[in-house]
């Protein structure tokens, strides 16, 4: 079974929704497609990272951590994207993939 590691930036009512729910449908995903996720970071502006360092930003989440997915979900400018933009810019960077709630 092939696992896919998740870092989510933005844990709020999206965040914990998507968490559940992926959660809630972990043994169907992995019958229908040999898959399980974790979760190895979770972050939020006050906390830091949840299953990490509290000292851990989102971009150095977005830069440095191991993970496959970048689940990005923070806050952020409606004029100028940010912060949303440079971590989606950073994982791809990184060649990894990106899922984004942001408009």
């Amino acid at each position: 079974m092939r696992t896919i590691k998740l870092a989510m930036l933005g844990y709020g009512n999206a965040g914990r929704a998507f968490k559940s729910l992926l959660e809630e449908k972990a043994d169907d995903l992995a019958d229908a497609y040999d898959t399980s996720f974790e979760f190895v970071s979770i972050v939020t502006k006050s906390k830091g990272d949840l299953l990490g360092s509290p000292t851990d930003t989102a971009m150095d989440v977005a830069v440095n951590a191991d993970y496959d997915v970048l689940i990005e979900l923070t806050p952020l400018n409606i004029l100028t994207g940010e912060p949303a933009i440079s971590h989606i810019e950073a994982a791809l960077s990184r060649g990894k993939d990106v899922i984004t709630a942001n408009k």
